[in-house]
């Protein structure tokens, strides 16, 4: 199994999302995920109109003392 599908699996991420890269950083004892939206448009969850994305800024959240890096 590959690491991002151990990822997704791990994490409970579903289609259209992806887990797109796993960085284990032993030195720094990091992990670092990549998740992006795998579409150029989406539904809202409320109203269900097409959306398109405008914000694609690299982010990262700390979690368990991890770093976690979402697309």
């Amino acid at each position: 199994m590959k690491d991002t599908q151990l990822y997704k699996e791990m994490l409970g991420i579903e289609n259209p999302w992806k887990v797109k890269a796993v960085d284990l950083n032993h030195d720094d004892l990091k992990i670092l995920i990549q998740v992006e939206y795998d579409k150029t448009t989406c539904f809202c969850s409320e109203c269900n109109s097409k959306m398109h994305f405008h914000d694609t800024n690299l982010r990262s959240w700390r979690h368990l003392g991890h770093v976690m890096i979402f697309l």
